[in-house]
Order: C-alpha cells, then structure tokens, then sequence
C-alpha cells in the first residue's frame, strides 16, 4: 500500500507539476504579444492557448501552438518582442504550445507600428508569415535570414518599411515574396531572380533594377511585379 502511495505520489508532483509550472510562462508571453498589440483583454482571458474561449487568433497542433493571426484596426500597439521569446515546445499533454513552432503567422489589417522585433528571426518553423496592410516602419531585421523554412512571405502596404531586402537572401525556400507598396531601396538583390521564388510583387518601392540580372539569370518566377 505504501509502494502505491509513493507512486502515486510522483506520478502526481514529479510530472503534472512542472508541466503545470511551464505553461502559465507562455500563456503569459501570449497575453503580452496581445498586450501590446493594443488589443481588448476579452482576446486574452483565460490560461489555455489551444482553448478559442481563452485566446483568439490561436491555432494549435496536438497541444502545440502552430499559427497565430492579428488582425483588426483596434490594434494599435507594437508588435512585441514576446513573440520569439516563448519556451521551448512542450509536450502535447500541456496547456499550451510554444511560438517557438509557430509555422504560421499572420497580422493583416491593423495599425500596428514601430520596427518588426529582431526576435522574430527566432521563428525557424515558420512557413508563412504575413506582415501586410499595418503600420510596420524601418529596415527588416537581418536576424529575418534565419527564416530558412518560410515559403510565403507578405510585407507589402506598410509604407514605413525601408532599408534593402538582402536579408531576406537567407531564406532560401521562399516561393513567394510582396514588399509592394513600402519604402524598399536599392538594387533588388539576384537572389529574387535566380531562387525558388516564383511570385514576387515588388511595385511601389524605391528599388533600382538590375535589368542584367533579369535577362541572364535562370529563373523560376512565372510573376514578376515591378514598377
């Protein structure tokens, strides 16, 4: 009986307790990206990430958070630095996944501003991200390379972004770019030319184009947007 006991026991505070100790950390992260986005505490009210009745805009896989969507015109803060800063994945039994794993996200339609967080390049699951029709300002960070997952990416309506795309070179699985409609400059980098990348819509930049590159290139892009 007392060999029971002891099992019991350490059944119940040698695992259920540091799962339990681990989760609340990310679902605060999580009300702190919603935080400071600007949006209303009824987004952000309850401790279970993988629960709609507790967080909107989550999307998770087997207890793990794997998407994350912002949208609307009442948020009007920053993107915050949380959003690459979540712990490690935790098991599927968890209350919550970690941003970490994070293979889609999505923040459109808002009037979010300030500088895209150096810590987003900590997303190295993401397959698709959308940062489009905001109020984003200044260069993207290089720490954007490390994206080397990422397929779809969308900057475009921002017109505060700025600086050279070369970053974004790293990322070497993109098959589908939009920085229209922004504040771009320089040469548009050979790697739009010569990559996997078959859609690139790059209108209404401050770009130079390096029109030997296009002719001389081999290349996969079947749309191309300048302008």
């Amino acid at each position: 009986m007392i060999g029971v006991c002891i099992v019991s026991f350490f059944l119940l505070f040698g695992v259920l307790v540091p799962t339990q100790a681990q989760s609340p950390s990310v679902a605060i992260s999580l009300k702190d990206i919603w935080s400071a986005a600007g949006g209303s505490t009824s987004y952000y009210r309850g401790q279970n990430p993988c629960d709609s009745t507790d967080f909107l805009g989550v999307t998770c896989s087997n207890g793990i958070v794997t998407g994350l969507s912002l949208t609307g015109k009442s948020l009007n803060g920053t993107l915050s630095p949380s959003i690459g800063n979540l712990t490690p994945s935790l098991s599927a039994k968890s209350v919550a996944g970690s941003l970490t794993n994070l293979t889609s996200l999505s923040i459109y339609s808002t009037q979010l501003n300030g500088h895209i967080p150096s810590t987003i390049g900590q997303l190295q699951s993401l397959t698709y991200l959308k940062l489009s029709n905001s109020m984003f300002s200044g260069p993207l960070p290089s720490s954007m390379g490390n994206l080397t997952n990422l397929r779809t990416l969308d900057l475009s309506n921002n017109t505060g972004l700025n600086g050279s795309i070369n970053v974004l070179q790293g990322c070497t699985n993109l098959t589908s770019i939009g920085t229209n409609l922004n504040s771009f400059s320089g040469e548009i980098p050979p790697f739009v030319f010569n990559s996997s990348i078959t859609s690139a819509q790059l209108s209404y930049n401050k770009f130079s184009y390096p029109s030997n590159v296009i002719f001389s290139s081999p290349s996969k892009l079947t749309s191309l947007l300048l302008g």
